[in-house]
C-alpha cells in the first residue's frame, strides 16, 4: 500500500502543520521518512552505539520536522537527485541532530569532572587523580597565559574558581577585578579541550 504525504504526517500527528497541497519535494521527502524509518534508524544506530533507542527516534523525528521547517532545502534535493538526495538529506540532519545532542552530554560530562577534579581528596594509591590534575592544570595554565594580559595568574585563580562554582563568568569575573572577556575566553579554550579528550577528537 503507498504512503502519501498526509499519510506519513498524520501518522507523526503533524497533519496540521501540512500545507494543503504539498510541493512535489516535500511530499516525496516525508513519504520516504516513513518509508525508510527502521533502516535509518539502524543506520543511526551503528553511528551512535551508545545511543538509546529514544535518541535515536527523536533524531529521526528532528529530520521529519526539518522537512517542515526548510521546505526549500528538500524541494532542491528534489530537483537534484531525487530519491536519494531525499534520504541523505533526511539521514544527514537526524545524523547532525543526535551528534549535537551526544555533544551537549559530552560536555556536561566534561563539566562535572572538572568540578570533581578539583573537589578531590587525594589519599594513598591515587595516581590517576595526580596524572588527570596535572593535565588539568596545564591545560588552564595555557588558557590564563594566552588570555591574562599580564596577570595570567589572577586569570587562573578565576578560571580555577570559576570551573568549579556554577556562578555566571560575570560574577567571577567581578570578584577577581577582571573583564568577563577574558575569562569566558580562557574557558571556552579549557572546556573545548578537556571535550576533545573526551571524544578522542
Amino acid at each position: 500500500m503507498s504512503c502519501t504525504a498526509e499519510d506519513a504526517a498524520f501518522a507523526l500527528g503533524w497533519e496540521t502543520l501540512l500545507p494543503a497541497e504539498p510541493a512535489r519535494g516535500v511530499a516525496e521527502a516525508l513519504r520516504l521518512h516513513e518509508k525508510i524509518q527502521a533502516r535509518a534508524r539502524n543506520w543511526l544506530l551503528q553511528r551512535f552505539p551508545q545511543a538509546c533507542p529514544s535518541e535515536i527516534a527523536d533524531a529521526w523525528q528532528a529530520a521529519a520536522l526539518d522537512v517542515l521547517e526548510h521546505p526549500a532545502r528538500y524541494e532542491a534535493a528534489w530537483a537534484g537527485d531525487g530519491e536519494r538526495g531525499l534520504g541523505r538529506l533526511l539521514t544527514t540532519v537526524a545524523w547532525r541532530a543526535l551528534r549535537g545532542e551526544h555533544r551537549r552530554v559530552a560536555r556536561r560530562r566534561a563539566r562535572g569532572s572538572m568540578r570533581l577534579a578539583a573537589q578531590i581528596t587525594v589519599t594513598a594509591g591515587q595516581e590517576h587523580y595526580f596524572a588527570m590534575r596535572h593535565e588539568l592544570d596545564g591545560v588552564i595554565g595555557a588558557a590564563a597565559a594566552r588570555y591574562g594580559a599580564g596577570r595570567p595568574d589572577l586569570l587562573e585563580r578565576a578560571l580555577l574558581e570559576r570551573l568549579c562554582e556554577a556562578a555566571p563568568d560575570t560574577e567571577i569575573a567581578a570578584r577577581h577585578n577582571l573583564r568577563r572577556e577574558p575569562l569566558n575566553r580562557a574557558r571556552r579554550v579549557v572546556e573545548v579541550e578537556l571535550l576533545d579528550g573526551l571524544l578522542g577528537a
